[in-house]
């Protein structure tokens, strides 16, 4: 997951594979969605490893 600068203005999130998930305007919501993104697919292994 990282997040890029985006048309000069914005700031957008892309997944490992490269796909852009969002366009965020500031580089804190960039963050908190990146981060949100990552916890769920956190949970989402450990349930499945159960």
């Amino acid at each position: 997951m990282r997040i890029e600068k985006y048309k000069n203005k914005y700031w957008a999130v892309y997944d490992e594979y490269g796909s852009m998930i969002c366009v965020c305007l500031y580089k804190k919501g960039a963050m908190n969605v990146a981060k949100l993104i990552q916890a769920l697919l956190q949970q989402k292994e450990v349930t499945s490893s159960v």
